[in-house]
């Protein structure tokens, strides 16, 4: 699945919002959290990997 999203200026950060899909696909609910994991290769290759944390 491929989602675009646009990126909006927030005091020193920037957000983004989760598409409906991947919030439906991750059974995300208010009040989760999501680990934002970046790998780069020796290659200069960059991955980002999301990780959802559910909220008990």
């Amino acid at each position: 699945m491929k989602k675009e999203t646009k990126l909006v200026r927030n005091a020193g950060s920037i957000r983004t919002t989760v598409p409906s899909a991947m919030v439906e696909f991750l059974g995300l609910s208010e009040g989760d959290r999501l680990c934002w994991e970046l790998e780069v290769t020796d290659e200069g290759k960059r991955s980002l990997t999301l990780i959802p944390l559910k909220v008990e």
